[in-house]
């Protein structure tokens, strides 16, 4: 299987990089899956992921989110890939990018940290 690594940026800044995620998918549709849960945790008021918060930001401000492939490889189904995906995010952050994730990656989110004013937000 072809594991695909991506950033999220937006048109405000497109070298602003502001995500990075691992998808089998196709990337508009894997983008469609972050529009659509940012759409969903404003409606509900849900104010403690900091990605949805920041997608839902630039595209009140008029913005658009942008996706782009940064890196693929394959992997048998056994194999694995979590290292992939961590490698990504700890090279961008090393770089100075100011991600929103929540983890160091490969975990599906599991192991989701929140701030303090990200709690009194909700």
């Amino acid at each position: 299987m072809e594991i695909k690594i991506y950033t999220l940026s937006s048109t405000r800044d497109i070298n602003n990089i502001r995500y990075v995620g691992k998808t089998k998918q196709k990337l508009n549709r894997r983008l469609c899956q972050h529009l659509s849960a940012a759409k969903q945790a404003k409606e509900d008021n849900y104010t403690l992921n900091y990605n949805y918060n920041w997608i839902n930001k630039e595209l009140s401000d008029g913005y658009n989110i942008i996706i782009l492939e940064l890196d693929s490889m394959y992997f048998s189904e056994n194999e694995d890939w979590k290292w992939f995906e961590q490698y990504w995010i700890s090279q961008m952050k090393i770089w100075g990018f100011n991600l929103t994730n929540l983890t160091e990656g490969g975990d599906g989110n599991q192991n989701q940290h929140f701030s303090k004013e990200s709690i009194k937000k909700r």
